[in-house]
């Protein structure tokens, strides 16, 4: 991973989709997780794209999630 600044925007640059969709993966998991310890339950809004297979592949095999306690979303922009 390539990582550098512009102005004051972080940029994260990765060798492929697989790599991206996992950085963003752990990222998400991580959220949701500080979500539900601290107000027991999250909402959260998927892109229904196919640029997102590799996030949401990667985001299904994090453990520690309790789903149950997420309202999830769908967005669709067609």
């Amino acid at each position: 991973m390539k990582a550098f600044q512009v102005d004051r925007l972080p940029v994260a640059v990765y060798p492929d989709r697989a790599a991206m969709g996992r950085a963003a993966a752990l990222w998400g998991a991580q959220k949701l997780r500080e979500t539900l310890d601290r107000r027991g339950v999250a909402s959260v809004i998927f892109a229904a794209a196919p640029s997102q297979n590799e996030m949401l592949a990667a985001l299904m095999e994090e453990g520690g999630i309790a789903w149950e306690r997420v309202s999830a979303f769908h967005m669709d922009n067609y």
